[in-house]
C-alpha cells in the first residue's frame, strides 16, 4: 500500500445554495494508518441546493413544556460555503479539535479530547491542495502548524464516521469536508437520548464543492454524538476513459462552546 500525499487537481470550487432527500449506509473499520489512492479529475460543478432533514422521530422529545428544557437536543445547520480563507483550530475549537493529513492527526493539546477517532471501511487517500488554509498554535504531535491538506475516500455506500462527547451544556460541532464528483449524505445521532437522526443530503455536482456543516447538541453526561459522512453518488460511474475517481473529504472538525 502506497503512502503519501496525492494533490487534487482541482481548478474551481462551487458556492453552497440548499437539496432533497436520501439514506445513509453504516459500518466502519478503517483507521488513518495508512493511505493509498491517485489523482482526481478537473471540473466546474454548477450552483446546487442543500436541504436539512430529520427522521420522523426527529422531534421526539424536542417539544418539552415551558417549564421543562429537554435533556437533549441536536440539529444541523444547512450547510455553508467554505471556500478559501483561512480557519484558524485554535480560535474556533475553543473545546477541542482535530485535524487529518497524511495519516497523521493532530489535536488540541491542553482541550480534554472530546472529538474522537476519526474510522471509514474504505482506503484512505491524503491530498495536499485543499483551497482551505487550517493553521493552530495549541496543537499535538506539533504545537504549530498551517495546512492545506485533507483526506478522502471513493466509493458509494463508503463513509467516514466520527464519535463526540456530550455533555449538558450546549456545544456546536462545525466539521469542513468536501465532495468531488460525488453526491453525499452528512448525519447526526446521539445515542440513548431518544431523538431522532438529523441528516444534510448533498447533491451529485462536477468538480470540487467545499462545506462546513455546523452541528448544534447537548445530552447528559456519557452520551456520545455520532456523526457520519456518507457517499452516496458518484458522476463518474461509468464514464469511459474519466481518468479519476469521484469521492468524498473530509479535512478538520472543532467543538466549541454553544451561545
Amino acid at each position: 500500500m502506497a503512502l503519501g500525499a496525492m494533490a487534487r487537481r482541482a481548478r474551481s470550487v462551487v458556492v453552497v445554495a440548499a437539496v432533497a432527500s436520501a439514506l445513509y449506509g453504516a459500518g466502519c473499520a478503517w483507521s488513518l494508518e495508512g493511505f493509498t489512492g491517485g489523482p482526481e479529475p478537473d471540473g466546474a460543478p454548477p450552483p446546487a441546493d442543500v436541504a436539512v432533514e430529520d427522521s420522523a422521530a426527529a422531534e421526539a422529545g424536542a417539544d418539552a413544556g415551558a417549564a421543562d428544557a429537554p435533556a437533549a437536543f441536536l440539529s444541523i445547520d444547512p450547510p455553508v460555503d467554505a471556500t478559501g480563507g483561512t480557519f484558524d483550530l485554535t480560535a474556533l475549537g475553543g473545546l477541542d479539535w482535530e485535524q487529518w493529513r497524511q495519516g497523521r492527526v493532530s489535536r488540541c493539546a491542553p482541550c480534554a479530547q472530546r472529538i474522537g477517532t476519526l474510522v471509514t471501511a474504505a482506503p484512505l487517500v491524503s491530498y495536499t491542495d485543499d483551497p482551505r488554509r487550517f493553521k493552530w498554535t495549541n496543537g499535538t504531535p506539533v504545537a504549530t502548524g498551517s495546512v492545506t491538506e485533507g483526506i478522502y475516500i471513493v466509493g458509494v455506500g463508503h463513509h467516514f464516521d466520527l464519535p463526540i462527547d456530550a455533555t449538558p451544556t450546549p456545544s456546536v460541532l462545525s466539521v469542513q469536508v468536501d465532495t468531488f464528483y460525488a453526491g453525499a449524505t452528512f448525519s447526526a445521532q446521539i445515542d440513548g437520548v431518544g431523538l431522532g437522526a438529523k441528516q444534510v443530503v448533498i447533491p451529485p455536482l462536477k468538480g470540487p464543492v467545499l462545506y462546513a456543516i455546523n452541528v448544534h447538541f447537548y445530552a447528559p453526561a456519557g452520551s456520545s454524538l455520532h456523526v457520519a459522512w456518507s457517499m452516496t453518488a458518484d458522476l463518474l460511474d461509468g464514464v469511459p476513459d474519466a481518468g479519476d475517481t469521484a469521492n468524498i473529504a473530509i479535512i478538520a472538525a472543532t467543538l466549541a462552546a454553544d451561545p
